[in-house]
Formats: structure tokens, sequence, C-alpha cells
């Protein structure tokens, strides 16, 4: 057979076995593989889930912007995004989810974290179908997307998703890509105020900070989460603070944090550059972080943004 005959049947032959492995193409009969999720358990999908239950705000963000929020059955108490989580039955905090509850509202899948092990060898106990969600950087939110896009028949709303968070994010790093290392801002992230932490280099915050354009002021930070003198934070000055708001409660504010004892010198407190950011946009390893990238991005460099 003529070679540039055979080299198109050969692509064909590809593609149609490759449209086979894609859960989104199988029928109901045909829905059975095994996936590995990020505790590396080998969790073995039989039948497309229909019925499924999210452990995590985290994993439940991910389980609607695919679309898939008419199967969600139950999240936990902290799970309040979007809206239409408010009438989802709730299964418990996000450390101790109720077993009889999870159980009694016959998931086909429960999506959990690395924290829930104890929870996941009871509910596997009784013959609940688990698979454990624990991103802990953006390529990991991509990955978890792409797993449950897998498990749920949905990769291609799962492909659009990440490309499209790719894109937002490579749209801000386009526009700060000839700011040099050297130049860019320095920005103190903080977690709590009494006593004062902050973030580490290795967290998944100070990624989204770096992604953003900043430098963290608690880059030789060796714990993940540590907690920083006061003293530290007015030496190293720096041009942007960042705080998280939490929804409904006021233990951070732009006035709380201007005001403190000896902060006047700071350069981000001079410059009136003392910002809250949504708590759950920078915090949960879901879509919503190429949001905290762009919000981010526009408080360190609004001259570049206001072009």
């Amino acid at each position: 057979m003529n070679a540039k005959r055979v080299l198109p049947i050969l692509f064909l032959v590809v593609l149609f076995l490759l449209m086979g492995c894609n859960s989104s193409t199988l029928t109901d009969d045909e829905y059975s593989f095994t996936l590995v999720d990020d505790m590396n358990r080998e969790v073995v999908i039989t039948g497309r889930p229909n019925r499924i239950i999210s452990l995590a705000p985290s994993n439940t963000e991910i389980i609607y912007a695919l679309g898939l929020g008419e199967k969600v059955v139950g999240v936990d108490n902290y799970s309040d995004y979007p809206l239409e989580t408010e009438n989802i039955s709730k299964v418990g905090g996000f450390a101790d989810p109720s077993i009889e509850k999870i159980v009694s509202l016959s998931p086909d899948l429960v999506f959990a974290a690395n924290a829930h092990e104890q929870s996941i060898k009871q509910l596997e106990e009784m013959g609940v179908n688990v698979l454990v969600l624990n991103a802990k950087s953006i390529e990991g939110i991509y990955g978890n997307i792409e797993l449950v896009g897998k498990a749920m028949g949905v990769q291609n709303e799962a492909v659009a998703l990440i490309e499209d968070m790719r894109e937002r994010i490579g749209s801000i790093n386009d526009k700060l890509k000839d700011i040099p290392m050297s130049e860019r801002v320095w920005a103190y992230y903080e977690v709590y105020s009494d006593p004062l932490m902050t973030v580490g280099p290795a967290t998944f915050i100070n990624e989204i900070l770096e992604t953003a354009g900043g430098r963290n002021i608690a880059y030789d930070a060796v714990t993940d989460y540590p907690k920083i003198s006061a003293e530290v934070i007015v030496d190293r000055n720096p041009e942007v603070i960042i705080f998280p708001a939490f929804h409904g409660t006021s233990s951070f504010t732009v006035e709380k944090v201007t005001s403190r004892d000896g902060w006047q010198s700071v350069n981000a407190v001079n410059s009136g550059r003392v910002y809250g950011i949504d708590a759950n946009i920078i915090s949960r390893a879901g879509p919503r972080v190429a949001e905290a990238v762009e919000v981010l991005a526009k408080m360190m460099y609004p001259d570049v943004f206001e072009q």
C-alpha cells in the first residue's frame, strides 16, 4: 500500500483509539475505568456517577465550574460558592463530615481531600466510592479539573476550563513580562493578625502572589505559615500589604492594619496600598485562582492595567 495513504489511515486509527479512552464518549454500559487520585489511590469508576458529594469548598467550585451542579446531592458546611450551594444538603464540617449523612444521600462518588483520610476509610468500608483532590499548586488545580472531568465524563468541559484559566493567567504574565524581577513589587500577605502570620515560599498563596508579579517579603521563611514580627515587616518595608477579607467578619480592615503602632513608616501604608482580597478566591485551590491572580496583579501594578 502507498505510504501516503497509510499515514492518514494510521492517524484515524489512533484518533479512534484515543476517543475510545475518553469517558465523555462512553455509553453508560461502557463506563468503567481506573483513575489515580491525589493520595495515589487507584479508584475504579464503574457506571456514570449521577449523585455526587463534595467534602471541600475547592472541590465544590471545580464541580460547579464544570457544569455538574445538577448532580450534587451534598456539600460540606463551608461550600458557599456558587450561590446554588445554599440549597444543597450539608454533610458536616470540613474536618468532621458526617459519615451517616453522606451514606444516607446514596452518592455514586464522593470528592474528598487529603485531610479526610479517616473518613475515606470509613466510607470505603461502607461501599462508598471516594476520589481525593488535593492540589498544592496552580498546575495541581489543572490536574484536579482534568481528574473530575474524566471521572464525570465531561473532559471537553475540563479542557475548556483549563484553557480559559491558562489564558487569563497568561495575559497577566504578558503584561508583566518586561518588569525585571529586581523591580517587582515587594508584598506582605497577612494570614493572621494575632499573632502576625504570613505565607512562606512553598505555599500555594505564595505561588499566586508571585504569578501576579509580587515578591514575598517572607521569601526566606522555612515554614509554610510562619509567625512574623512587626519589626521585621517594618524593616522589610513592603510596597503593598494584602490581607484576606472574610465574608461576614471584620477581623481585618484597612483601618485596623494602617493604624498599627509604628507602621506609618511602611511604604504600603504611606502610599495607601493596603488591600483586602476575597479570602476564598486566594485560599481555595479551584478555578477562581485565575481571578485571584488578576486581582493581585491590578493591586500591585495599577498603572499597567489601566492602560
